[in-house]
């Protein structure tokens, strides 16, 4: 996962900045909708801790729940 989320994006920005735009554009787009239906996956379909229905009702939950609904708007 850290593949995606970091060093994806990195070198995606490494290649816009080399002349390479529609590639690093490309790669960049896929690494974040592989970031997105990850977190779609992990916090609204598996039964886990990390789900937004398990979270506890104190400021960390309520913030964990407000911008994982955040992130699909």
């Amino acid at each position: 996962m850290i593949l995606v989320v970091l060093a994806v994006p990195l070198i995606a920005m490494e290649l816009v900045w080399a002349e390479r735009k529609q590639l690093g554009l490309v790669l960049l787009s896929v690494s974040m909708l592989g970031s997105l239906l990850f977190g779609l996956y992990h916090h609204f379909v598996v039964a886990s801790t990390d789900h937004v229905a398990v979270q506890p009702a104190n400021l960390w939950g309520i913030r964990f729940t407000i911008t994982a609904y955040g992130l699909l708007h």
